[in-house]
């Protein structure tokens, strides 16, 4: 994989969002 775009990184944000809940980001962080 290529470097991501802002397009690509809005999506993975918001399937983390759906998979893991707000709740859980900081701990991926």
């Amino acid at each position: 994989m290529g470097p991501l775009g802002w397009q690509e990184t809005v999506v993975i944000f918001v399937l983390a969002l759906l998979l893991f809940g707000p709740k859980k980001l900081p701990e991926l962080g």
